[in-house]
C-alpha cells in the first residue's frame, strides 16, 4: 500500500495524551425515547456487532442506567527500558517482552462508557491465545452485553438484538461480514494493550516524533486484504500509546489510544488502565476503564467462561453463512435477517425494558 494514502488528518493530536480527564468521554444519560439514528441504522447490524463499540452502544440506548465515574488515581512512573535512539530490534524486544509474557488478566470492576450513552459495569477476562470474555450490564436492566472468544469461535450478544452472532476464526476472513467490516475481531486484544511486533514482519522505524515518542509502521497481508498499522510508543518506557489500523485504500479502520499504564507489582508487567477505541469510518466510539487488573494470576471464573452462551429467545446466527443483501435505494446495505428485525430495532425504551432480564453479577 502506498504510504501516502494514509490521511494524517485522521490521526488526532495527542500531544496531551499522557493524561485524560473525565470530560474526554462524559458519561451522559439519554432522554426517554431517544434512539440515535446513526447507531440503529445499519450498514449491517452484523458488521456493527463485529465492532465491539457498536454492540455496546446498541445495548445501552435507553437503558436509563446511572453513570459510573472513572478512576483517576495517578499511576506510578514506568521503568525506562529503551536506550536513546533505539533500534527496531530493541523496540521489538521491549514491546514483545512485555506483551508476550502476559498470558492472562482479569478486571472485575471495569467500566465501559461512550460520548452518547451511559456507563456499564463490566467484567473483562483474557487468556492466551484467543480467549476473551467481556460481560457488561447495569443493576437496573441486568446483563446487556456478552462478547467472547475462545480458540475456535467468537460471539457477540446484545440483549436488545434478537440474534446472537458468532463465527469461527478461520471462517471470518472469507465471510460477507468481513467485506463490510474488514477488522479482525482479534484486534480487540491488541487494543487492550497486548500488542506484539512480528519479528518476521515488514516494519519501518522507529521514527522519532518528538515529545518523547517513537513511531513504527507495520504492513501485513491478511485474508481480508493488506493492512497497515501505525504504532506510537513512549521513547523510554516502550509503552504503546496509540494504534491506528488502515486498509489497503488508506482508510482508517480503527484506532486505540492507551492511557494510565500501570506496572503490576507482582509480575512487573505493564497494561493500560484506560483504552479509548474509535472508528470514524463506522462512527464508533467508546472507552474501557479496566480499573484494577490482575495479571497472570489464577482466574476467578466459572468453568464455562470460554463457552459460547445460549440465551433463550435469541437466535444464533453464523456470520460465515450470512449473505450480504444488495442495498435498496436510499438505504445502506443490510444483512439477511428475520422480517421483524427492523421493527425490533426501533422499539421504544419502555418496550425494551420489558424484554427478559438476565442477571448481571
Amino acid at each position: 500500500m502506498d504510504e501516502n494514502l494514509i490521511d494524517e488528518n485522521l490521526i488526532p493530536d495527542t500531544s496531551a495524551a499522557g493524561s485524560v480527564s473525565r470530560e474526554s468521554y462524559p458519561a451522559t444519560g439519554l432522554r426517554s425515547g431517544v434512539t440515535p439514528s446513526h447507531i440503529l441504522a445499519l450498514p449491517s447490524t452484523t458488521g456493527r456487532c463485529l465492532g465491539l463499540v457498536s454492540v455496546v452502544v446498541a445495548a445501552l440506548v435507553g437503558s436509563g442506567c446511572h453513570a459510573v465515574g472513572l478512576r483517576t488515581r495517578k499511576p506510578e512512573p514506568l521503568p525506562v527500558v529503551l536506550p536513546p535512539s533505539p533500534s527496531l530490534e530493541q523496540v521489538m524486544a521491549a514491546v514483545n517482552g512485555n506483551s508476550s509474557r502476559i498470558y492472562n488478566f482479569q478486571a472485575d470492576q471495569a467500566v465501559i462508557s461512550g460520548p452518547s450513552f451511559p456507563s456499564l459495569r463490566a467484567m473483562v477476562v483474557f487468556e492466551r491465545p484467543l480467549r476473551l470474555r467481556i460481560r457488561a450490564g447495569t443493576g437496573l436492566t441486568g446483563l446487556e452485553l456478552d462478547v467472547g472468544s475462545n480458540d475456535e469461535i467468537f460471539w457477540v450478544w446484545v440483549r436488545r438484538d434478537p440474534q446472537l452472532y458468532f463465527c469461527r476464526h478461520m471462517d471470518f476472513a472469507r465471510s460477507a461480514a468481513a467485506q463490510q467490516f474488514p477488522l479482525d475481531p482479534r484486534w480487540v486484544v491488541d487494543a487492550l494493550g497486548l500488542v506484539e511486533l512480528d519479528p518476521d514482519g515488514q516494519h519501518e522505524g522507529p521514527l522519532p516524533l518528538g515529545e518523547n515518542r517513537l513511531q513504527v509502521v507495520s504492513r501485513k497481508h491478511t485474508a481480508i486484504g493488506e493492512q497497515t498499522r501505525v504504532l506510537r510508543l513512549d521513547a523510554q518506557t516502550a509503552a504503546v500509546l496509540e494504534q491506528y489500523l488502515y486498509d489497503s485504500h488508506g482508510r482508517l479502520l480503527a484506532s486505540a489510544r492507551s492511557l494510565r499504564h500501570r506496572r503490576d507489582p507482582l509480575t512487573g508487567l505493564v497494561l493500560p488502565q484506560l483504552v479509548r477505541i474509535d472508528s470514524p469510518l463506522f462512527e464508533l466510539h467508546f472507552q474501557i476503564d479496566l480499573g484494577a487488573v490482575r495479571i497472570n494470576r489464577p482466574l476467578e471464573v466459572t468453568p464455562d467462561v470460554w463457552q459460547m452462551p445460549q440465551y433463550e429467545g435469541w437466535v444464533p446466527v453464523d456470520l460465515a453463512q450470512t449473505v450480504a443483501m444488495a442495498p435498496q435505494a436510499g438505504a445502506g446495505s443490510s444483512w439477511g435477517r428475520p422480517p421483524y428485525f427492523r421493527e425490533s430495532e426501533n422499539r421504544n425504551w419502555l418496550a425494551r425494558l420489558r424484554e427478559p432480564r438476565i442477571a448481571f453479577r
